[in-house]
């Protein structure tokens, strides 16, 4: 069996955050446009954060229902044209009683023209759940000092277009210890801006099985018994914004550089508008 190899660093949860809102992206200069961060998933509420680009010397706007209107269709559940209203304390738009499933597509419109950013329009495609369909019990042993932890996990196929974000962690003193990993082999890009890791299988050549050593630095508690996973099933444009995000971050450079765009899949906006599935599981330490 062809199998990757990638290797995972602990991170404090202080360090690295999971939310995609917690690391903005820097858009280049232009007239304000609409920025719409949504990932949305499936069995929850839509929540969705709207803004907008903004020069050196100005604030982002933060449109509210008395600025414009926020609207959702599924056409496959009959939900046409849902409204969202802005929740002030959670700074975000909500709608309660959407429902979207696999496989059925959902149109995000909006409309702040009233405030110069015009009208903004996406849609994505509801992907599957992927799972892990076989894992081998992690084996601890010491390298130079160092604690490390060798497993292996196979994870479900996936159809075209649909990719996995990963994210391992540990629990100590009831918070989250994310891994970080680094990995050269291809199809897989290591986020910095939010935890784990992006698998992409086409250009794995359809491999689907992955081996990890997890290295466990400054724990409060060396003995780690079980490892948790968290697998995101995600659409193209979940890749490619969130890998855009993390290469801007870490290129960061000079006033006179020319800025790395930020991926998008808003038409007549910035930002990104997707659907997901995560599946949950974990791995013994033997």
């Amino acid at each position: 069996m062809n199998q990757l190899k990638l290797i995972l660093l602990l991170f404090s949860v202080s360090l690295i955050q999971s939310c995609s809102t917690e690391y903005l992206p820097i858009i280049e200069d232009s007239q304000n446009e609409t920025v719409i961060i949504a990932e949305m998933e499936v069995g929850k509420d839509v929540s969705l954060s709207i803004s907008s680009t903004y020069g050196v010397d100005e604030a982002a706007l933060l449109p509210t229902d008395e600025d414009g209107e926020v609207r959702i269709s599924n056409e496959q559940n009959q939900q046409l044209n849902k409204e969202l209203r802005w929740v002030s304390n959670l700074n975000s738009w909500i709608q309660t009683s959407f429902k979207f499933f696999e496989g059925q597509e959902i149109v995000l419109n909006t409309d702040f023209t009233n405030l110069g950013l015009g009208k903004t329009t996406a849609s994505c495609i509801v992907p599957p759940k992927g799972v892990i369909t076989s894992k081998v019990d992690a084996k601890k042993q010491s390298v130079l000092g160092i604690d490390q932890y060798n497993f292996a996990l196979e994870f479900s196929e996936l159809p075209e277009n649909n990719y996995y974000h990963l994210k391992p962690y540990i629990l100590q003193n009831g918070e989250q210890l994310f891994l970080n990993v680094n990995s050269t082999e291809e199809g897989t890009f290591s986020l910095t801006h939010m935890a784990g890791i992006l698998i992409d299988y086409t250009t794995t050549e359809g491999v689907n099985a992955l081996d990890f050593t997890v290295f466990s630095k400054d724990l409060s508690n060396p003995s780690i018994s079980e490892i948790h996973l968290d697998l995101k099933t995600v659409p193209k444009a979940y890749y490619d914004y969130h890998k855009s995000l993390t290469v801007q971050k870490e290129t960061q450079q000079g006033p006179f550089d020319a800025p790395v765009p930020t991926s998008t899949n808003i038409e007549g906006g910035q930002g990104i508008f997707i659907a997901y599935q995560t599946s949950y599981d974990s791995i013994e330490v033997q």
